[in-house]
């Protein structure tokens, strides 16, 4: 991981490091993930293919639009399922499913 970068990963799994990508100065909220590019420079950042794995991304703004967009319903759900779990309530279905799709689409046998 590239520890000179604008963001931070001290969560010790991705999926709370994602979550970093929000900054709080008191009740402002500073989202690092302002662009497509701010997407892909975190994926570097944490080691996962970018730009040079998929062509499309470059050749495409429609790509690298659904790719931010993506990202951040992705946080947002983990945030809900975090906030679920803080409460010691079962998370929203919706999460679930959509975390589950993406590792689906990840090639991962892992799901919630």
């Amino acid at each position: 991981m590239n520890q000179n970068s604008q963001f931070v990963f001290d969560a010790g799994t991705l999926a709370l490091d994602l979550l970093n990508t929000w900054r709080f100065d008191g009740d402002q909220a500073l989202d690092l993930l302002q662009s497509p590019e701010d997407v892909v420079t975190w994926l570097a950042a944490v080691g996962l293919p970018g730009d040079a794995s998929f062509p499309e991304l470059s050749s495409s703004p429609p790509n690298r639009r659904i790719l931010l967009d993506e990202a951040i319903w992705l946080r947002q759900d983990i945030l809900l399922i975090v906030q679920s779990l803080v409460d010691e309530e079962l998370p929203p279905p919706y999460t679930v499913h959509a975390l589950n799709r993406i590792l689906t689409e990840s090639g991962t046998s892992f799901r919630l």
